[in-house]
């Protein structure tokens, strides 16, 4: 990913802020998780315990999930 950037300097010429598009800060967002809910933070906490733990009755198959896609 290449990230668009402008870059603020302070009076010694020392970087301090980056400004980039808004459409790049939301692809960050998205791609760090930063974005959700948090609603959907627990229930990805409790589904990452679910799957250290051996528990994949949570889970769904992805085979079911391309056949719910196709209907």
């Amino acid at each position: 990913m290449t990230i668009t950037h402008k870059r603020v300097v302070d009076e010694a010429g020392n970087p301090k802020e980056a400004i980039i598009p808004w459409e790049q800060f939301v692809e960050l967002q998205e791609v760090l998780g930063l974005d959700f809910t948090p609603d959907e933070e627990k229930e990805l906490i409790s589904a990452r315990r679910d799957l250290e733990e051996g528990r994949w009755d949570s889970f769904v198959d992805r085979e079911e999930i391309r056949l719910d896609l196709n209907h």
